[in-house]
């Protein structure tokens, strides 16, 4: 049985996820051609949920993806090191201090970088929230970076069974 039996998104996008997990030259976003270049092992493999790149506006505060998970499980975020400023429900995530790097359109921009936040859950429904907090929206840096925060990015979700 799948682990992750449902994958929900606010946006009304189909979040999927990526065949043969989370691995180098896997994609990250359903809608972005970036590829992944490094998986820590820790994640390599498993259940890797695409988002949508271009669901990186949604407000911290409001839910963006539900999962079911059918069995107790870790759930990884993968987020852009570059963004300043994490979101209040991702501070209750353990930063793991391993990086998830990938291929980038323009390398100059330090899009590839990425950090692994973990969080153990039970079986059930898992909500995850909007990727925008709002003290980063007034960010003088994310304002110049173009309309709709062009050079930032939306997270990724990876999914692995808990053994303990």
């Amino acid at each position: 049985m799948e682990l992750v039996t449902r994958v929900t998104a606010a946006s009304g996008k189909t979040y999927r996820s990526a065949p043969g997990g989370a691995v180098p030259g896997g994609r990250q976003y359903i809608d972005r051609d970036y590829l992944f270049d490094h998986v820590p092992a820790l994640v390599r493999g498993q259940t890797h949920i695409l988002t949508a790149g271009n669901d990186k506006m949604l407000d911290e505060a409001e839910p963006c993806l539900w999962l079911e998970l059918a069995r107790p499980a870790t759930v990884y975020v993968v987020y852009a090191d570059k963004l300043r400023v994490l979101p209040r429900w991702l501070a209750g995530y353990r930063d793991t201090r391993e990086k998830v790097t990938r291929s980038d359109s323009n390398p100059s921009t330090l899009k590839g970088i990425f950090t692994l936040f973990a969080q153990a859950f039970d079986a059930g429904g898992v909500t995850l929230y909007g990727n925008l907090a709002p003290a980063m929206r007034d960010d003088p840096a994310f304002r110049a970076s173009g309309p709709l925060g062009t050079n930032y990015c939306m997270y990724s979700v990876i999914v692995a069974e808990r053994t303990d």
